[in-house]
């Protein structure tokens, strides 16, 4: 059994740890990681400008929301959810392999399942 000094001195250890590094932690962070208004960070918020400036030009959303199928969205639906499939079961295996597929059918260069 352990004694009371012992656990006491492992309580107080632990607590400390937990001090110390909620302390580097929050001494230590950038200074452009200090929320905006809105609450993100600057540097997020020029990122995610950027982004969604070069994603959505007008003729590049249009091209896109032409090319998409509802019928093969609704088909892929319909098979992933038929069957019941839990995690770590043969079903689950088999809804990965379809997925994996299906991503190499719709051009990605690499999939697999482990």
């Amino acid at each position: 059994m352990v004694s009371k000094a012992v656990l006491v001195t492992g309580i107080v250890a632990f607590a400390l740890s937990g001090v110390v590094f909620f302390l580097a932690a929050w001494f230590g962070k950038p200074e452009d990681s200090v929320p905006t208004e809105s609450g993100v960070p600057e540097w997020q918020q020029d990122l995610m400008q950027k982004y969604l400036a070069d994603s959505f030009k007008e003729d590049g959303a249009k091209n896109d929301m032409d090319q998409v199928d509802n019928k093969l969205i609704l088909e892929v639906l319909k098979n992933l959810t038929t069957l019941p499939h839990v995690a770590g079961g043969d079903q689950d295996h088999k809804l990965a392999q379809y997925v994996k597929d299906k991503f190499l059918e719709y051009g990605l260069n690499h999939a697999e399942v482990n």
